[in-house]
């Protein structure tokens, strides 16, 4: 089972110099194309995005069998924001109990923040067993 849910915020810049509100509308017309082109299945995975108070805003979740497409659609996503909108930053926590790598019992997070992504162990829900079922 794939279990996922992060947010992001999407920014152009993480200085204030390098802000660009044009840049910015650009980037967010390209992201929805983007996130429009996911094949996600929409019974079981959300995939919105909001504008709030000024915050350009998207929002995922999900729940699979299994790591599918649409995974590794998202994962490419993430890397595009990361590349094309520095200043985004958000999280992903994600549970995949089929991990190869042992970490089939613990929660993982995808960090995105100044244009770089990392994968982190989650502290708080993890080890699934016995933080989350007995």
């Amino acid at each position: 089972m794939l279990e996922y849910q992060g947010w992001f915020v999407i920014r152009e810049s993480f200085n204030e110099r390098d802000e660009s509100e044009e840049k910015l509308e650009s980037i967010w017309k390209i992201l929805k194309v983007l996130v429009g082109n996911i094949n996600y299945n929409r019974k079981t995975e959300i995939c919105q995005m909001k504008i709030t108070n000024g915050d350009y805003k998207l929002m995922i979740a999900g729940m699979d069998n299994h790591k599918s497409f649409s995974w590794v659609e998202l994962l490419q996503l993430l890397d595009w924001i990361a590349t094309e909108s520095k200043g985004s930053y958000g999280l992903l926590h994600f549970y995949d109990d089929e991990d190869k790598n042992g970490l089939d019992n613990h929660f993982q997070v995808i960090v995105l923040k100044k244009g770089k992504i990392s994968f982190e162990l989650d502290t708080f829900l993890s080890p699934y067993n016995p933080e989350v079922e007995e």
